[in-house]
């Protein structure tokens, strides 16, 4: 499973503010910085924290059935259906995840 790191927390690492330089006084904050080997950069970023992430599948509600007071749709990551009336505001905004925890997108 792919890890994830915070970019400003490797950044930091790596570029230290200096402490005189620090921003405090209003004017530009200036980074302190070295020259690293590679494996020196791989020892300093393993050390940092994964991340708490999840990934996102992403998917559309497909409209399959249309009646004069709803219309079903369909997910299509799992084929889930919903039936939605039609009052004028889009599937994405009555249901924007699916059961399955596809993300749903707008068909724009």
């Amino acid at each position: 499973m792919a890890e994830y790191i915070e970019r400003q927390a490797a950044i930091d690492l790596f570029y230290p503010v200096d402490p005189e330089n620090d921003g405090s006084d209003g004017c530009t904050v200036v980074y302190k910085t070295e020259n690293y080997t590679s494996d020196e950069i791989e020892a300093v970023i393993s050390g940092l924290p994964a991340a708490d992430v999840a990934p996102v599948r992403h998917g559309r509600w497909v409209a399959v059935r249309r009646t004069n007071a709803s219309t079903v749709y369909q997910c299509s990551v799992c084929e889930r259906k919903v039936s939605v009336m039609n009052i004028g505001a889009a599937v994405w905004d009555h249901y924007p995840y699916c059961h399955c925890g596809a993300k749903m997108d707008a068909d724009e």
